[in-house]
């Protein structure tokens, strides 16, 4: 029988075929955790077929001819619950409704109906179960998504009581992170009772994630609590295209003219004024142009020297000024091309 090790502790397993039809979706499953419930078997299978993921797991699925791996499941009267591979039993699901529906004819009509698990003992502590699935699912190989990891973090924290030194020692994640990931989750569930019918709903989990991983955003609520109403206020109100416009919120609130275009209109007014004012934090080329100033401008004395010294340097060098004396040479013929016309 196959032994897994878990928080130092050996568990040991089993596997079986079991009938597709003796599995159920398990509803604890942190991928349900914001909605309501509880949820039939049929509606959990609903919101994980939803998913294109899943949808793509059905393809691998049946290209491979089968699982690769088991779905890990717990015995209960009469059924099985699956504790790890809810997307792969849904996927399998699907498979043999469509070989029952004449969809597909790459496979016997009875492919299906058992499938092969690695059956979990019953007697397992639930504390090791969850810091099994946070093993697999937050710093493993199958690494779930950013919301789904910190709702199993804060079910573990929480509901269990695990401590951040115990959940980081056990899953491989800095205390750091875990605090990020809980203060997030938290940060999201209050903005969904504040703004119940926001619709992007739990997925405003990345906005949060993104808004913890920034210091300065960090600093500026913790000095001033308002701050986290004011970021849920613009979050309500639409005015971040994506949650990746979070990164540049720093900047933006640094610049007294890009803050008020942030509170008139959206960041993208925001970004403009900023960029308006620092070209290079907006275009690549102006970026590069800044840059190369200030590596001329903090040049070590050894390399100015080097220029004299080296003939590939001096060459290069002499190109750069030469490009900037075209250039600059272009630039005054079309101030004099316009003065002409001025007058």
């Amino acid at each position: 029988m196959p032994l897994r090790m878990v928080a130092g502790e050996k568990i040991e397993t089993r596997e079986e075929r079991i009938p597709l039809w003796k599995l159920k979706l398990d509803p604890t499953n942190v991928r349900f955790s914001h909605l309501p419930g509880p949820l039939s078997d049929k509606e959990l299978e609903d919101e994980i077929w939803k998913e294109n993921e899943t949808r793509d797991l059905m393809k691998s699925i049946q290209a491979a001819k089968g699982l690769i791996e088991p779905p890990f499941v717990m015995e209960g009267d009469g059924y099985y619950i699956i504790k790890e591979g809810n997307r792969r039993v849904v996927a399998l699901r699907k498979l043999k409704e469509a070989v029952d529906n004449g969809e597909i004819d790459d496979f016997p009509a009875s492919y299906f109906d058992k499938i092969p698990c690695e059956i979990i003992p019953k007697k397992i502590d639930p504390i090791r179960m969850d810091i099994m699935l946070a093993v697999w699912h937050v710093s493993g190989k199958k690494e779930w998504d950013a919301l789904n990891k910190a709702s199993h973090i804060f079910k573990m924290h929480r509901d269990k009581g695990l401590t951040y030194d115990i959940i980081a020692e056990y899953i491989g994640v800095s205390k750091s992170t875990i605090k990020r990931a809980l203060l997030a989750y938290e940060e999201c569930q209050r903005f969904l009772k504040k703004y119940p019918n926001d619709p992007v709903g739990i997925k405003r989990f990345t906005y949060f994630d993104e808004f913890f991983k920034k210091s300065y955003l960090v600093q500026k609520a913790t000095v001033d609590r308002s701050f986290r109403d004011k970021f849920m206020e613009w979050l309500a109100a639409g005015k971040f295209r994506t949650h990746r416009d979070v990164r540049v919120l720093p900047d933006i609130l640094e610049d007294t003219d890009a803050t008020k275009e942030l509170e008139k209109g959206t960041i993208e007014d925001a970004l403009n004024t900023l960029y308006r004012k620092y070209p290079d934090r907006g275009d690549p080329l102006w970026e590069t142009i800044a840059s190369a100033v200030e590596v001329l401008r903090s040049m070590p004395r050894s390399e100015v020297k080097a220029i004299l010294e080296d003939q590939a340097k001096r060459h290069l060098f002499s190109n750069l000024v030469s490009e900037v004396d075209t250039l600059k040479a272009e630039l005054n013929r079309i101030r004099n091309g316009r003065s002409s016309k001025l007058k």
